[in-house]
């Protein structure tokens, strides 16, 4: 297989930039006749920056509008993304699932490439010329205050609506997946600061939601003999509002569990002082 030649690569990057208006190639771009466009813009850089491109074919390629430094062109596409989400919305408090939507139908992924550039500064690896340009435009760098205010308000309007901070994975408020932000929370407890902890416990948030859903489910077993005198609950059995607990099917579950071997001792001896017989089914229960 023949390389091609300048010329064919020239010709190439000419129809790109004809039906694109920009020579921004993706990395694995190929062109219909299977050159591989995308790779030889980018070597192209390489030898721009190594010295060994000759004096004409940079002509020529400037005449095209080529990128030579991508990642400075890259920052500016930010700039002006930014400047647009400040004149939209009045601040640059950017959430990390917003995405830029144009008018040309194309998208900038805004709210990712701000949380990365933050993740990045925290380590020490932006460049002061970015930073301070960044400073310039009012670019927030520590957005978890703002996030914390708003989800401390939305974990206080749930538990007021609900009596308990049990929130399912999907629910949702003004677009904010506040069930997912749990689990989040969840997994970075060690991360919190002490202040931070002390809010959620006042709260009454639920750090083990496995061992609060049996809990829940132990006291509705004790409200459930202390009703029917007896431990003997129908499958079919479904405490009344607001939990509407299937109170039936997880105690069954709860039996054939614990005769796996997969409940702790310390929540089998919570059945236990119940009255529940943990070697009998539920049918058979005193």
């Amino acid at each position: 297989m023949t390389t091609p030649s300048w010329p064919e690569w020239l010709r190439a990057a000419e129809i790109y930039r004809a039906e694109h208006g920009h020579l921004l190639v993706p990395q694995n771009h190929i062109t219909p006749t299977g050159l591989k466009l995308g790779s030889q813009i980018s070597d192209l850089r390489r030898r721009h920056r190594d010295g060994t491109l000759t004096p004409g074919q940079i002509q020529q390629m400037d005449a095209l509008g080529m990128v030579w430094a991508y990642a400075d062109h890259r920052f500016q596409l930010l700039i002006h993304e930014l400047r647009a989400y400040k004149a939209k919305h009045g601040h640059l408090r950017i959430p990390q699932d917003y995405v830029a939507q144009h008018d040309d139908g194309t998208t900038f992924q805004l709210g990712a490439i701000a949380k990365k550039y933050r993740v990045a500064h925290g380590r020490g690896e932006v460049d002061m010329a970015k930073v301070e340009a960044l400073d310039a435009e009012g670019f927030v760098w520590n957005n978890i205050p703002d996030w914390w205010e708003k989800f401390i308000k939305d974990l206080t309007d749930f538990r007021n609506r609900h009596g308990h901070l049990d929130v399912p994975h999907a629910h949702t408020v003004g677009g904010r997946n506040l069930g997912i932000q749990v689990v989040r929370v969840r997994h970075i407890s060690e991360q919190l600061t002490e202040d931070q902890r002390r809010a959620l416990d006042a709260l009454g948030f639920i750090w083990d939601v496995n061992q609060f859903r049996f809990d829940l489910h132990v006291h509705a077993l004790k409200d459930f003999k202390s009703e029917y005198g007896h431990l003997r609950v129908p499958h079919s059995y479904v405490t009344g509002p607001p939990a509407e607990l299937r109170l039936g099917q997880w105690f069954n579950s709860a039996l054939y569990r614990f005769r796996l071997g997969r409940i702790s001792e310390h929540n089998a001896q919570k059945l236990r002082d119940v009255g529940v017989c943990l070697t009998a089914t539920a049918g058979n229960q005193p």
